[in-house]
């Protein structure tokens, strides 16, 4: 797994902004794919649609961090901190999110198919829509959060 240095997100940070605000006319949609960020403070930040798949966050300070329509299959969220993380028609599919504190988190519409919940912490979150097949749940604290439409 690649690493890369703080200028270089940085630079990719911002292209995506400018793709985001320029309705795609210019700048670039932010690929993040297979690196290792862990430990990483986007709290905030707006990757709305970016290319994360197996990226490692783990540990990471991601609240009300904009990834909605964002590409996280097989990414390593685990210990991470998404509090109040906007993951609406994200793809978590077989990603690890055991442990993270998803509190009142927009996960509606995302596809959390074969994901890791193990420990995380789900209350408030909106999870309608969402496509929870095989996940365990049992050690998932779901207090308050909104699971209508879930299969």
């Amino acid at each position: 797994m690649k690493t890369i240095t703080q200028e270089e997100l940085d630079e990719v940070l911002t292209l995506h902004r400018v793709f985001i605000n320029s309705k795609g006319e210019e700048g670039k949609i932010a690929d993040l794919s297979n690196l290792n960020l862990d430990a990483v403070s986007l709290e905030g930040e707006d990757l709305r649609g970016a290319e994360m798949s197996s990226c490692s966050l783990s540990h990471s300070f991601l609240d009300r961090i904009n990834l909605s329509g964002a590409n996280l299959t097989n990414a390593n969220l685990s210990f991470s901190e998404l509090i109040g993380a906007d993951l609406s028609e994200a793809i978590l599919s077989s990603a690890d999110l055991s442990f993270a504190d998803l509190t009142r988190a927009d996960l509606s519409d995302a596809n959390l198919s074969g994901a890791n919940l193990d420990f995380a912490n789900l209350s408030g979150a909106d999870l309608s829509g969402a496509d929870m097949t095989g996940n365990d749940l049992r050690v998932v604290d779901l207090t308050k959060a909104d699971l209508e439409g879930c299969p």
